[in-house]
């Protein structure tokens, strides 16, 4: 049985070692910190699929064991969207699972699928490029893999802080909805969390989260919180809301008829009115904002990279499409 090992690290982290005069705080440091607690909360979110929790195993890298690539893709996309602006790269390795240990992390655990992590987050460092698949008994399957993924995740670190706020919020009262789709390899399956029974624990699990964010993103960007704080959120309060929003939105996605021969899933309907209280702005402005950050076509391309995974590894050889 093949796994997918995931393995993180920070570009350029060395940037990071100085001491910023400005917001009084060693930004490295400030990252670190932030990633521990992402760390936390990924494993969390996807509890379902992680066979060895996400862990550091020396310096600034992570690294942790899935079950399936997809849900390792989506752990990485949204660790993208919450330390943004600082940059990450990644490797996926897709193989067998042979050194298996009592320890409950990934650090200490071992197999093909990590020497493949391995290869992929290296050759992802020398083409400069965010993230890359690698299976070596079928490699030539994760080619149109790899470019749909460079595309998504180009899209995320491009962003403005607002975009990325913005994409953020969609990712944690949003998820990608998918349920009239054939394959596993879906938000709702790997995250743990089922907004639609968690209630106010799943509230206030991203509310905490969104805040420890906007924290870091002062302290990253070096400005004294208090003196010019960097919030994309007006009221916290009204994020309970969004949870309302996720039932009228899935009921809204499962009355529609989905084409059959395009994704159009990543659709977030009524975002923008949805948003217009608990951002403080326009309805036109966060429309503009929306479309600006490409978030539609990103939530799209990640469904079409998930479909991919499916028909890549599950078809016996690409020739057999055709």
């Amino acid at each position: 049985m093949d796994y997918s090992a995931l393995i993180i690290d920070v570009v350029r982290s060395r940037e990071y070692l100085n001491y910023d005069l400005a917001s009084n705080s060693n930004k490295r440091q400030e990252i670190q910190d932030f990633l521990t607690y992402c760390i936390k909360f990924l494993n969390n979110n996807f509890s379902n699929t992680i066979e060895s929790c996400l862990t550091f195993s020396g310096g600034d890298e992570i690294q942790g064991l899935f079950s399936d690539p997809g849900s390792a893709y989506l752990c990485f996309r949204l660790l993208t969207m919450l330390v943004h602006p600082v940059k990450i790269r990644g490797g996926i390795g897709i193989g067998t699972w042979n050194i298996k240990t009592n320890e409950i992390t990934s650090a200490s655990q071992d197999g093909i699928a990590y020497f493949n992590a391995r290869q992929s987050i290296t050759d992802a460092k020398k083409s400069k490029t965010s993230l890359l698949v690698y299976c070596d008994h079928d490699y030539e399957k994760t080619r149109p893999i790899n470019a749909t993924i460079d595309i998504s995740i180009q899209i995320c670190t491009q962003r403005s802080e607002i975009q990325n706020g913005v994409a953020l919020l969609g990712e944690m009262f949003l998820p990608l909805f998918w349920k009239n789709r054939s394959s596993s390899y879906c938000q709702e399956n790997a995250y743990s969390f089922d907004p639609n029974t968690s209630g106010s624990s799943y509230e206030n699990t991203c509310i905490n989260v969104l805040k420890k964010k906007d924290s870091y993103n002062s302290r990253i960007m070096g400005k004294k919180e208090e003196e010019n704080p960097i919030s994309f959120i007006k009221d916290y309060s009204k994020l309970s809301d969004l949870s309302q929003t996720i039932r009228k939105y899935e009921s809204k996605m499962g009355g529609r008829n989905l084409p059959q021969y395009y994704i159009d899933e990543g659709v977030i309907p009524g975002f923008s009115y949805d948003l217009e209280n608990v951002l403080g702005k326009t309805r036109q402005g966060l429309e503009k904002t929306i479309k600006n950050a490409q978030i539609t076509i990103e939530r799209n391309l990640a469904l079409s990279i998930l479909e991919l995974f499916t028909l890549g590894f599950d078809a016996p050889r690409w020739q057999s499409w055709y």
